[in-house]
């Protein structure tokens, strides 16, 4: 067990600390699912919640698979078999909503599960080749992207790929007006509260700060996978055809690279204040491209541990020490590493409130008067899950005198 102790909060008369344990390993794991061609994968906020979606291979049928245990077990969800190619959660891993693929003689539909994908319900969205889909932390705001199509069953071609926007969960779907025509939307992702979006398609990054209504595209270095904190402040992208990584800090107004590795097809995620990414990379012959990760917001990376394979998908817990990507036929894996939550606390209305992004383990709020004392008592304040900085906060009346908070591991 190891103590971490963290900056002093907006009260003079708090200090707030954390300890942690050293519980999780920090291999990546196969988590022994069927051969299946993985493409998509998604996690809630405290990375308890997975899901997976895949496409037919070798006759095998494609599926979605959700597991309630950090990806220690899994169960097959009761849904047709299509081409499925993305997957989103929303932040209680609740509400999901997967996309497919146009393939064989069956157009591409979407469908949304509200019960952690025990059940899903085929929408109303135009049946087309979706790619891509991207929620809001509520699981309100849904935004799906498709590919263009070229001679598929001798209907001849469609011109452009489109946007599609639902903001009811998705109940009904309207197609995003005013968008330039373009090949492919390869990764949409938003703020916590759905009011940022970003997404790439066709190297181009596109930007919303309405709720998705309207969008401003950005030329930046063949953008090809897109990633966000949770306050939608930082902006992240991963280019592909051997570009590197770039981010915006202006909601896409300008993008700056750095000196990350040369990737091919690229997929990148982001902890919810945008300082852990991690980007899989498909690209690589002839056993595929590695997984990187950055703990400092992309300034530096290292190669993970996983070895090279064809991956193509990676999801995040909000505190980036959960870890899930998919890698085709290869499988799912999943990374765990030592969460370390840091506190925050400011004023608010003539209380405190002291809050923390929410963390793959269990913690508990722990208050002391005296540093030197180990006569630590347990907040009994339950802490509220805010959806628009992922964050868990507890409300204080303000302490008479000297008062100390720390994080204890359960």
């Amino acid at each position: 067990m190891k103590t971490q102790f963290l900056p002093f909060g907006v009260a003079a008369c708090c200090a707030l600390c954390t300890i942690a344990n050293s519980a999780f390993t920090q291999n990546w794991t196969n988590v022994n699912l069927p051969s299946f061609g993985w493409q998509s994968v998604a996690s809630s906020a405290d990375g308890t919640k997975l899901v997976a979606v895949c496409v037919p291979v070798q006759n095998s049928p494609g599926s979605i698979y959700t597991s309630a245990d950090s990806g220690l077990t899994w169960r097959s969800n009761n849904v047709p078999n299509y081409f499925w190619t993305s997957v989103a959660s929303s932040a209680d891993g609740t509400k999901l909503a997967a996309v497919a693929s146009i393939a064989g003689p069956n157009d591409g539909p979407i469908y949304t599960s509200t019960n952690s994908g025990t059940n899903w319900t085929l929408t109303t969205a135009t049946l087309t080749n979706w790619n891509c889909i991207g929620s809001s932390a509520d699981g309100t705001i849904l935004v799906a992207g498709g590919a263009e199509l070229i001679g598929h069953m001798g209907v001849g071609s469609q011109a452009a790929a489109s946007l599609h926007i639902s903001t009811n969960s998705g109940l009904n779907w309207t197609e995003i007006p005013d968008l330039p025509s373009v090949e492919s939307w390869n990764s949409i992702v938003s703020s916590a509260n759905g009011a940022i979006w970003v997404a790439a398609a066709d190297g181009v990054s596109y930007t919303s700060t309405n709720g998705g209504t309207l969008w401003n595209s950005n030329k930046a270095g063949l953008i090809y996978s897109v990633a966000s904190s949770a306050d939608g402040t930082k902006l992240m992208g991963a280019a592909g055809n051997g570009g590197g990584f770039y981010s915006s800090t202006d909601l896409g107004t300008t993008w700056t690279s750095n000196s990350a590795p040369a990737w091919g097809s690229p997929q990148i995620a982001s902890s919810a204040d945008g300082t852990k990414l991690v980007v899989v990379d498909s690209y690589g012959y002839p056993s595929g491209g590695l997984i990187y990760t950055s703990t400092n917001g992309g300034t530096t990376w290292m190669v993970a541990n996983a070895g090279s394979n064809f991956w193509n998908a990676v999801a995040s817990s909000a505190d980036g020490s959960k870890l899930v990507a998919s890698a085709g036929d290869n499988g799912v894996y999943t990374w765990q590493s030592t969460p370390s939550p840091q506190l925050n606390i400011a004023p608010s209305s003539g209380n405190l409130v002291v809050s923390w992004v929410i963390p793959s383990t269990s913690f508990g709020l722990q208050q002391n008067c005296d540093l030197t004392s180990i006569n630590w008592a347990t907040v009994t304040n339950p802490p509220a899950f805010n959806l628009t900085n992922l964050q868990n906060q507890v409300i204080l009346s303000p302490p008479p005198g000297n008062s100390f908070y720390r994080l204890q591991a359960q």
